[in-house]
């Protein structure tokens, strides 16, 4: 919007005029035509409940965050650019980099949309990324002009893990300590086979059976027993198998760190918290899942809300007894009940609406809370 005020050419436009074209990205673009063919596009995938994959992909005209489409040696053009300065300057790099401060003082790890880290004693600058059936990840160690770049069309893989082994593997003389942000498989093995586990009956792993919310990241998680062993499940269906360290606690090695679920049952719920040493604990209440409205209810969602932080209208219709998202008259997907007044699109995007249902508030990942007010 700003850039198109600015320049009086579209964002897709600037970005292909002023950087691509310049740095010969001749496969990267804005994608704010999703009616435009692609040459070679990848679809994206995500597992569906019958054991399989459904196309997971968006008919949004995206610009930002999930809008650009891109191939690896496009951005290896775009990771020399960072070395180079020949384009895009030192100062340019500079203001990238330059993490916030709180006003408290307190420093992040967070800068202009890129996370400046250390990672075993060498800096890092990364990111991450997830849309629809599509995940991405690229580290930078500018010590040693050594990126690592990964892009998976499947929404179940983890290319942050793998970036980070493939790093273990390039850099492994480089290291100068452990890290605390993804440890390696190595150390990771070592750790479970030296992991005390005990045994639980079927009957035992089926008393923790059930649909788990966290109210602060606005996710769903479920745990269910497969094969005798329970299963935490995230909302893409991708599935990791826990191995009882006590009645009531659980723990997995997916990574270095051994991330720790523990159990808990009161008169009035049930849930868990996760554990993960050195980053978060997050809680999950235990809710009975909502699986449609009725006809009548469903009405009661149907309008236009207005978001005056976005200046923007998402529109909600009923059609073939489903609740359909549009925005600026283009379907977005279905909505998915979770609970009562809680709706989620996707993995990531969560609507939870007041109980008169004349406003919602929708979160996403680092978004919480953004209002919606029914016109």
């Amino acid at each position: 919007m700003f850039v198109n005020k600015a320049s009086d050419i579209s964002m897709a436009q600037y970005a292909d005029k002023y950087i691509f074209k310049p740095l010969e990205m001749n496969s990267t673009h804005f994608h704010d035509n999703h009616k435009k063919i692609v040459k070679n596009r990848a679809s994206g995938y995500a597992p569906n409940n019958q054991n399989g994959y459904s196309i997971s992909m968006t008919t949004l005209d995206m610009i930002g965050d999930g809008g650009i489409l891109t191939t690896i040696e496009d951005l290896k053009k775009w990771d020399d650019a960072f070395y180079d300065s020949k384009f895009l300057d030192k100062n340019f790099w500079a203001k990238m980099t330059s993490v916030g401060t709180l006003n408290n003082g307190e420093i992040l790890t967070y800068a202009s949309g890129l996370g400046i880290d250390n990672y075993k004693g060498l800096k890092i600058i990364q990111h991450g990324g997830a849309f629809v059936g599509y995940r991405a990840e690229m580290i930078r160690f500018p010590e040693h002009r050594f990126s690592v770049i990964l892009l998976a069309n499947r929404a179940d893989a983890n290319p942050t893990r793998l970036a980070y082994q493939i790093a273990d593997l390039f850099l492994k003389d480089k290291f100068k300590q452990e890290s605390t942000i993804e440890p390696n498989i190595s150390n990771a093995n070592n750790k479970e086979t030296n992991f005390k586990s005990i045994s639980l009956s079927t009957n035992e792993l089926k008393s923790f059976e059930g649909f788990y919310w966290n109210n602060e990241n606005k996710i769903s998680r479920k745990l269910e027993v497969k094969n005798d062993t329970l299963n935490y499940v995230r909302s893409n269906g991708r599935t990791t198998k826990m191995i009882p360290s006590d009645k009531n606690e659980f723990q997995w090695f997916g990574s270095n760190i051994p991330i720790t679920l523990k159990t808990y049952s009161t008169a009035s719920s049930k849930g868990f918290t996760l554990d993960i040493p050195g980053e978060t604990t997050s809680n999950f209440i235990s809710y009975k899942p909502l699986n449609s409205y009725s006809s009548d209810d469903l009405k009661t969602y149907s309008g236009n809300y207005y978001s005056p932080e976005l200046d923007i209208i998402y529109t909600v219709k009923v059609r073939n007894n489903d609740l359909i998202l549009y925005v600026k008259g283009n379907t977005v997907a279905s909505l998915t009940p979770i609970m009562k007044n809680v709706l989620k699109l996707g993995s990531f995007l969560s609507f939870e609406f007041n109980q008169s249902r004349d406003q919602f508030r929708l979160s996403m990942g680092r978004v919480k809370n953004l209002k919606f007010i029914k016109q």
